[in-house]
């Protein structure tokens, strides 16, 4: 989309002016950008791309994770200091860091997971977002 100045840190969309995106710092210095159209908003968030866990940090990420709802186990390993997801029936693959709450891959079915975590900043599980699945969650076994 092509986008024009508008306001001070806003922008809209050249062929429609009715849709702005409104640019904002938040109080941890991520870039965030708001979208608004006649009936509706939407929030993203510009990732840190070279962001990623020392390597001390990365073990927090590794166990096993339980959906529920599928009855169903994935893994995260580590493997020459990358994070690798695993299942029995699929073949492993690395997950890329997108900041260090939203982990990507190749796999179509759970290309997006956004880690969550407990009120003492554990991790404790993630949720599988991407086109067709949405909060699907896996919980971090103990």
């Amino acid at each position: 989309m092509l986008l024009v100045p508008s306001k001070k840190d806003t922008f809209q969309v050249f062929t429609d002016s009715l849709t702005k995106f409104v640019f904002t710092v938040n109080s941890k210095g991520e870039l965030l950008a708001r979208e608004f159209w006649p009936n509706g908003q939407r929030r993203y968030i510009k990732y840190k791309q070279n962001q990623r866990p020392g390597t001390d940090e990365l073990r927090e990420y590794l166990g096993v994770y339980y959906c529920p709802e599928m009855d169903c186990n994935y893994t995260l390993i580590s493997k020459s200091d990358k994070l690798i997801l695993t299942h029995n029936k699929y073949k492993d693959i690395e997950l890329e860091f997108c900041g260090l709450e939203n982990l990507m891959c190749d796999y179509w079915w759970m290309n997006h997971l956004t880690i969550s975590r407990n009120s003492e900043n554990k991790i404790n599980g993630f949720e599988v977002n991407n086109g067709s699945v949405m909060h699907l969650k896996f919980y971090k076994r103990e």
